[in-house]
């Protein structure tokens, strides 16, 4: 034995069921508190990927969520000037959540105006 950890191999996210169990419930649904563990943890993944390798679609799934919540919030005129930093308000609320599923602490809930303002 070398030592080393064999990686396991992570299976993409499967849009098709986000779609069915999470956007489609529209737009609080998709906020970091109101997450399923399941689909918390798998966001984070994704989005920690991308931003590690930056694959763009590995973040598949944050920015599908991101654009549904900014559908909700965000004029169509401003939403690409301000997707980056939407996205990346998104991005640490979802990682703050997790954070606090874990430990019990969580610095605060996040609300549609708190991630697109």
């Amino acid at each position: 034995m070398n030592g080393f950890r064999r990686s396991r191999h992570v299976p993409r996210t499967d849009m098709d069921a986000l779609f069915r169990e999470v956007i489609a419930r529209g737009p609080e649904a998709a906020l970091p508190q109101n997450l399923p563990d399941k689909w918390l943890r798998a966001i984070v993944r994704d989005a920690r990927k991308a931003a590690i390798s930056g694959d763009r679609d590995l973040a598949r799934s944050a920015m599908v969520l991101a654009f549904t919540l900014a559908d909700a919030t965000v004029d169509k005129a401003v939403l690409d000037e301000r997707l980056p930093d939407c996205l990346a308000s998104y991005q640490l609320a979802l990682i703050e959540e997790l954070i606090g599923r874990q430990t019990g602490i969580f610095p605060r809930q996040y609300s549609l105006s708190d991630i697109f303002a």
